[in-house]
């Protein structure tokens, strides 16, 4: 008798405060949540404007017009939305069109768990390779897939191990201006690589010396994707990371390796507690 009450309440003040008054106008309104939950969701992959906080702000302005009964307002927002949508899709094409390409994430099968101290060893290896003259570039790909703004010759997908490492960087196939790709997880992706056009025809002016354009690519790819990127110099003993659109310069090794640490380390505990928790969801779903 309490739990019919109490529904009773619920329903009507759905009724009075929302006007659901039937079975169709709750499946309505739960299929209008799920879809804009999605596309939240969805909105939340951008790195570079900050489109999901301006849906907040547009659906508080919406819901706060509607219970303070500003019925002009009401209007004016409800009546606008197409249009504000509109222009938020043609001022922020080129990220959208970034999220539809990099949403996809690389899975990566390993035979051979590469050792812990795989970042040390590349840094090291990179370091050697510019005592011999070689400028190496290397680009870390972590949740975001690169391909689309990457051209590899080839894929390798081989763990990284000191020796193997040495004698890959130690090669005369691998050119003085060479762009390494490295999975998160300890894998070589490919080597000498290049930037793709897909990501040089966004830059403003192209330069003419490949240090400068290296540069400016890797500024940009930072600021779309959530990759890593560092340049080792061994004459100078100072290093360039690239990290969210930022370029840190005269970093030492000790520093290179601190940072590139930390950001590693948060992505794969992030990582970890999401499968985690995908995996006491399925037990839950499968003991139910």
């Amino acid at each position: 008798m309490l739990c019919h009450q109490y529904f009773t309440n619920i329903t009507h003040f759905f009724a009075q405060t929302l006007s659901l008054h039937s079975i169709q106008d709750y499946c309505e309104v739960f299929i209008f949540i799920t879809i804009t939950y999605h596309c939240l969701i969805w909105l939340k992959q951008d790195h570079t404007k900050n489109l999901l906080l301006g849906s907040y702000a547009y659906m508080t302005m919406l819901l706060f017009s509607h219970l303070s009964s500003c019925d002009v307002l009401f209007s004016t927002l409800l009546i606008g939305m197409p249009i504000c949508l509109l222009f938020a899709i043609v001022m922020h094409q080129k990220q959208l069109q970034k999220n539809f390409i990099l949403s996809s994430r690389t899975n990566v099968n390993l035979s051979f768990i590469p050792p812990k101290s795989w970042l040390e060893e590349l840094v090291q290896s990179c370091l050697i390779a510019s005592h011999h003259k070689k400028n190496i570039i290397c680009v870390i790909e972590r949740t975001q897939h690169l391909q689309p703004l990457l051209q590899a010759p080839f894929m390798l997908q081989a763990p990284i191990q000191q020796d193997f490492i040495h004698l890959l960087l130690g090669s005369d196939k691998i050119t003085e201006q060479s762009i390494l790709w490295v999975h998160e997880s300890g894998i070589m992706q490919s080597v000498n690589v290049s930037w793709n056009n897909v990501l040089l025809s966004e830059l403003i002016i192209k330069p003419q010396n490949y240090a400068t354009l290296s540069h400016e690519a890797a500024l940009l790819l930072s600021e779309k994707t959530d990759a890593l990127i560092f340049a080792t110099h061994a004459s100078l003993d100072t290093h360039k990371m690239w990290y969210q659109g930022s370029c840190i310069q005269h970093a030492t090794t000790q520093q290179l390796l601190v940072f590139m640490n930390k950001i590693l380390k948060a992505s794969t505990t992030s990582s970890i507690t999401l499968n985690q928790r995908n995996n006491h969801d399925q037990r839950n779903t499968a003991s139910s």
